[in-house]
């Protein structure tokens, strides 16, 4: 589309401004970029013979560099694609979810405001990475990959919140058997990680969220609903590997898809 009358007013106060005098006839088929310019129609736009014949001199002279000019500049620059990574052990079994969500149903949501995690994205996080390019994410793999993971059970249970009841930002499940295996296999993904200069955990609590709270309305009702839930228990899952997730933000919520597992499945 060829820029407007009213765009061309603005432009003609100063000669040799391009943009002023960019033609429809670009558009032509097979017509370069340069040849669209030195076809500029000089008849629709109020202009002192000096300044049309400077403008076409500008034009012919430097035919060449204006026409890599755009060659170069109408070729995307392509950015190294990036996602919001994390490592997790994912929570499955149906039975446990099932569990897990009558759980949730049982937080009192009249004490504060609730935001529930969707059912199917339940998981125990291993490492959170944040925005990190796919290149990254391969070399992690590579790193990973000679991690020893024989299938164990791992018991979910009890319900707590961080940083603290009292001051509850995020309710969760806890491990309650084995907690030690998911600690080696943090712990081993940490180690590799430093190596690609990832700092290191300074506590890692096991746990899948739940919930996230956004504001405390009774903060005394908070805790005995907590409280009340703290033995829970949500049932036994076997653990078989951990995977690399990718975060989509979406406004109803993330969704979550796994780029590759270790072991692979």
């Amino acid at each position: 589309m060829g820029l407007s009358t009213t765009r061309r007013a603005l432009c003609i106060s100063a000669p040799l401004c391009l943009a002023a005098f960019f033609d429809e006839s670009r558009d032509d088929a097979g017509m370069s970029t340069a040849e669209s310019f030195l076809r500029v129609n000089f008849s629709s736009v109020t202009m002192t013979h000096r300044a049309t014949h400077a403008l076409r001199l500008f034009l012919m002279t430097t035919h060449a560099n204006i026409e890599e000019l755009f060659r170069r500049d109408s070729v995307p620059t392509k950015m190294p694609e990036r996602v919001r990574a994390f490592i997790s052990i994912d929570i499955e079994d149906q039975g446990l979810l099932t569990r897990i969500s009558h759980i949730q149903s049982q937080i009192d949501w009249r004490a504060a405001k609730i935001k529930l995690v969707e059912i199917q994205n339940i998981h125990i996080t291993l490492r959170f990475l944040g925005d990190t390019s796919l290149s990254r994410i391969e070399e992690i793999r590579s790193r990973l990959c000679d991690i020893a993971l024989s299938p164990f059970a791992v018991r979910i249970e009890g319900v707590g919140a961080f940083p603290s009841v009292r001051r509850p930002n995020v309710i969760w499940v806890g491990v309650a058997e084995n907690r030690d295996r998911i600690n080696q296999i943090k712990s081993a993904i940490d180690q590799r990680l430093a190596e690609l200069g990832y700092s290191l955990d300074r506590r890692f609590h096991p746990h899948a969220t739940i919930a996230r709270v956004r504001a405390v309305h009774d903060r005394e009702r908070v805790v005995s609903n907590l409280e009340s839930l703290r033995n829970e228990s949500v049932g036994t899952m076997v653990v078989t590997c951990f995977r690399m997730k990718k975060s989509t933000l979406t406004p109803s919520g993330p969704i979550y898809d796994t780029l590759w597992s270790i072991p692979e499945q």
